[in-house]
């Protein structure tokens, strides 16, 4: 009885702590501080102001300065608590010849939006006297030259919880790419193109450093060509504060691309600086502004929905010193496979085509579900996960794969909710002190990994992907997001078991059969994205 009663003291004292939680947040009403930079020609349209990086300081300082990074169009926002601040230009904006700094004083009111128009006005001006040497100076080499040039050698890099962009360094088959990516990954695969992708290995990885060497067999790079790094001493390239930089970036499912920035911070093993390029291009190549190869991007995560502007770029210095090691591991270490992974069918399905079949479809668009003890497990064809995208289905870090429309098969399997025994006894025991209180369930543990087997032959995913979905402030859940080829389930399996794992018991499995019934509806829907029969199995 004394841990009942313990148990319903910890639900009072919470519901306690977040109604004081709400007062507080309700007395540190923050506000919102708009800024406008744009300058021109006298007399003239305002023609600059995009990608203005300014500081904003609180008076007196108390923390570092929060930073803001205007858009295109001149226009920038950031979230501050009341105060008197101070913003200030980070380096100087460069336009038409002549050199433009900001530094305002502000006060943000509580629940306020005061806007802040740096012009040319009201900036300090110079004379910029570049030369093609002087940092800020136009680009030697056109970044889309460059794009031309090297966007071959670059590889997609697949995780279980993360997309990124590799380079291709060497035509042994080593691809680099920064240590974030592959922490702790439990399957690594490298896709050179949309009908080739293979297991990888990784040679080497500095956590300090933020660089990783992986190895590729080596036949699977055909003709790709390998980005030149410089790794001797003096030879190795300068780049100052204020240089013009481009980076290549390969965004998820899509072609490569490129965007250009400038300097902003540098040490010595990375710089700083802004580029326009999503999460999942982390570890794509920058250039200087003279061609030369400096380094690996590395993309600051979403984070409370708000994103780091400043993209850290990994200087190619720190890249040697593990790819020195890379080297010396491959020597003694086993090859790496050329066993080519499952990849996604190449065919578009356009959304009209999606569309129509949405509206041709009889019953539910509810996909069909399978439970074991501890998970739920839904089979998503392209139709309704299209149907799904629309309703707002959130898949995670992988809302914008599935919101492609790969023409692929998704096994969603997620953890069930569950109320533990102790809460419903100290439920119980409220309700006799006359206090009705909800079932309050937990999830069970997250997912670990999953088996599937068609026949007796076990099935290799396309993406054995993870998805992390945050279900309040304070706590996550780990799901399953497995992904399919259209043929690789169906009635040639004969039987469909799907054995699931979970991290509290990761060598206990949980089965659970696909009927007959099941198997040849998927098949059916499945049958526009296979352009082949099944093999014999």
């Amino acid at each position: 009885m004394a841990r009942v009663r313990a148990v319903l003291a910890g639900l009072m004292a919470a519901a306690s702590l977040a109604a004081t939680s709400a007062e507080a947040g309700a007395q540190q009403q923050t506000g919102v501080l708009h800024v406008t930079v744009r300058v021109g020609p006298a007399g003239g349209a305002a023609t600059a102001g995009g990608r203005h990086v300014l500081l904003v300081s609180d008076n007196p300082p108390s923390r570092s300065p929060w930073r803001i990074v205007t858009a295109p169009d001149g226009t920038g926002k950031v979230t501050l608590p009341p105060g008197n601040y101070t913003v200030e230009s980070d380096a100087p904006l460069i336009f038409e010849g002549r050199t433009y700094e900001w530094r305002e004083i502000i006060d943000v009111p509580a629940g306020g939006t005061p806007l802040l128009e740096l012009t040319a006005a009201n900036a300090e001006v110079g004379e910029a006297n570049l030369t093609p040497d002087t940092p800020g100076a136009p680009q030697k080499t056109d970044p889309w030259e460059l794009l031309v040039r090297w966007q071959d050698s670059l590889v997609a890099v697949w995780t279980p919880t993360t997309h990124a962009a590799g380079v291709v360094l060497s035509r042994t088959g080593l691809i680099a790419t920064t240590q974030r990516v592959v922490a702790g990954a439990t399957r690594l695969d490298v896709q050179i193109s949309p009908a080739r992708k293979v297991a990888a290995q990784v040679l080497a990885a500095d956590e300090a450093r933020n660089v990783a060497i992986l190895r590729i067999d080596p036949a699977s790079l055909g003709t790709r060509e390998a980005v030149p790094i410089t790794c001797e001493g003096t030879a190795r390239p300068v780049v100052d504060r204020g240089q013009a930089i481009s980076a290549i970036g390969l965004p998820l499912r899509r072609q490569p691309t490129t965007t250009t920035g400038t300097v902003i911070r540098l040490d010595a093993s990375t710089l700083g600086t802004v580029f326009d390029l999503p999460p999942d291009s982390s570890g794509g190549p920058v250039f200087a502004a003279d061609g030369a190869f400096i380094g690996l991007t590395s993309v600051a995560a979403l984070i409370d929905g708000a994103e780091d502007p400043e993209t850290t770029v990994v200087r190619v210095d720190a890249m040697c010193d593990v790819l020195a090691v890379a080297n010396t591991t491959a020597a003694t270490a086993a090859p790496p496979t050329a066993t080519l992974r499952p990849v996604e069918p190449t065919d578009v399905v356009t959304e009209d085509a999606l569309r129509a079949a949405v509206q041709q479809r009889r019953g539910s668009l509810e996909p069909p579900r399978v439970s074991s003890s501890s998970f739920e497990i839904d089979l998503i064809s392209p139709v309704v996960a299209f149907a799904g995208m629309q309703a707002s289905m959130d898949f995670g870090q992988w809302t914008r794969y599935v919101a492609d429309h790969p023409g692929v098969l998704l096994l969603r399997v997620a953890p069930k909710l569950s109320e533990s025994l102790w809460m419903k006894v100290a439920r119980g025991a409220a309700l006799t002190q006359g206090i009705a209180l909800p079932p309050i369930k937990r999830y069970e543990p997250g997912f670990a990994r999953m088996r599937v087997l068609c026949g007796t032959a076990e099935v290799v995913p396309i993406h054995p992907f993870v998805v992390q979905r945050r279900v309040s402030e304070t706590s996550a859940i780990r799901e399953g997001l497995y992904v399919l080829t259209p043929d690789a389930l169906g009635p040639h399996c004969g039987a469909v078991t799907l054995e699931v794992f979970s991290e509290k018991a990761p060598d206990t499995r949980e089965s659970v059969s696909l009927d007959a019934t099941l198997l040849q509806r998927l098949w059916d829907e499945l049958a526009p994205y296979r352009r082949q029969p099944p093999p014999d199995r």
